[in-house]
C-alpha cells in the first residue's frame, strides 16, 4: 500500500476522535490566547491533508515529525 494511503486512513481515524473538530484547521490565536506559545510546533489535519495532497510526506518519519 502507498505511503499516501497510509497516512490518509491514519488521519481519518484520528479525526474520528476529533468529533468537535477542533483540529480540522489551524488554531486561531485570537480565539485560544497563548496556544502558540505553549505549542511549539502546531498541527492540523486540515494542513496534514494538504501535505499529503502536495506530496510532501515522502516517507513515515516526515509524517511522525
Amino acid at each position: 500500500m502507498p505511503l499516501k494511503n497510509i497516512v490518509e486512513i491514519i488521519i481519518d481515524f484520528l479525526q474520528r476522535k476529533d468529533p468537535d473538530e477542533l483540529f480540522a484547521e489551524p488554531i486561531n490565536p485570537d480565539v485560544v490566547e497563548h496556544y502558540y506559545e505553549i505549542v511549539k510546533q502546531p498541527m492540523d489535519f486540515g494542513t496534514m491533508r494538504a501535505k499529503i495532497f502536495e506530496g510532501m510526506y515522502t516517507n513515515i518519519e516526515l509524517f511522525k515529525v
